[in-house]
């Protein structure tokens, strides 16, 4: 429900929800960047068996997820840096247009959602919109708008394509991501658990689990967790999604062509005794094989 009442100041709400901790952008940038490298020691030496059996370079294919994060890293270099660098002190200013923009996807799937600009619905949208271009002025808002508007397509480039032509998405589940999302720019709050985004630890097949549909429609005021940040920390995190992805399919299909009677395991099926699993995803929809553990 909207209050009644004056307005509350919906653009200090959102400046308020950007300033949970004393860390800069690129420090958060920074730490987005390492959090699915660690351990990244050559596991996959038995694949090298498998590759000469049967010509499928699964093990070269394997070798080159940890190895994602430099190429992820050399994404943000090329194409990202180059848009926030001209911005200089003004990229603090990017992360609260963004996040007041993405108000806009927000209250269109629920106008009654609370954000960042409060518990005001459209109203306080619109007012922090309009007093965020009055605090940084016609040029400076030009700037900023256009910084923005580059990042959109930058993550739907090397963030949403990626996962669709991999086939972790599907065709609806991305089409649905670009409808619903076009601002998008993380909202992960504080207190919440997403380990599974950053770490690659679970993998991702649809809306919820990509990390890009994470407030409900309910949407919540609670304080952002550096979500700049954890934008650009996507670009890697996608990267060696598609590579984990990929290396799965391989391996799969080297494993089909030693024992053709190899099944998908059924949905909600439990591993059988003494076996690992290798899954990955086609059309969106999770394939999950039961191997010997010594390829999963």
């Amino acid at each position: 429900m909207i209050p009644s009442g004056p307005l509350p100041n919906p653009l200090e709400n959102v400046e308020a929800a950007l300033q949970p901790e004393a860390k800069t952008i690129w420090q958060g940038i920074n730490e987005a960047k390492d959090a699915f490298v660690r351990g990244a020691l050559d596991k996959n030496a038995p694949l090298n068996v498998l590759e000469q059996q049967t010509g499928i370079p699964v093990h070269k294919l394997a070798q080159r997820v940890p190895g994602l994060k430099a190429w992820g890293e050399r994404i943000i270099e090329k194409y990202f840096e180059p848009v926030l660098a001209p911005l200089g002190k003004d990229i603090a200013e990017l992360e609260k247009y963004m996040v007041i923009k993405r108000g806009e996807d927000v209250l269109a799937r629920n106008p009654a959602a609370s954000g960042p600009w409060g518990t005001t619905g459209w109203a306080g949208q619109i007012a922090a919109m309009d007093r965020f271009k009055t605090a940084v002025g016609p040029e400076r808002f030009a700037k900023i708008k256009a910084a923005a508007e580059r990042l959109y397509e930058l993550n739907r480039k090397y963030i949403i394509e990626p996962l669709y032509k991999q086939g972790i998405l599907s065709k609806e589940a991305a089409e649905t991501i670009l409808t619903a999302h076009p601002h998008y720019i993380d909202f992960h709050r504080l207190d919440a658990t997403i380990g599974e985004v950053h770490a690659g630890t679970k993998p991702v097949a649809s809306l919820s689990k990509t990390g890009l549909d994470r407030m409900a429609l309910e949407g919540s005021s609670q304080k952002l967790d550096q979500p700049l940040a954890r934008l650009l920390g996507q670009v890697i995190t996608v990267q060696e999604r598609v590579a984990r992805n990929q290396a799965g399919r391989a391996i799969v299909r080297a494993l089909k062509q030693i024992d053709p009677e190899l099944k998908p395991m059924g949905e909600g099926a439990t591993t059988p005794f003494g076996k690992g699993t290798v899954s990955y995803f086609e059309g969106g929809q999770k394939v999950t094989m039961a191997v010997d553990p010594i390829w999963a």
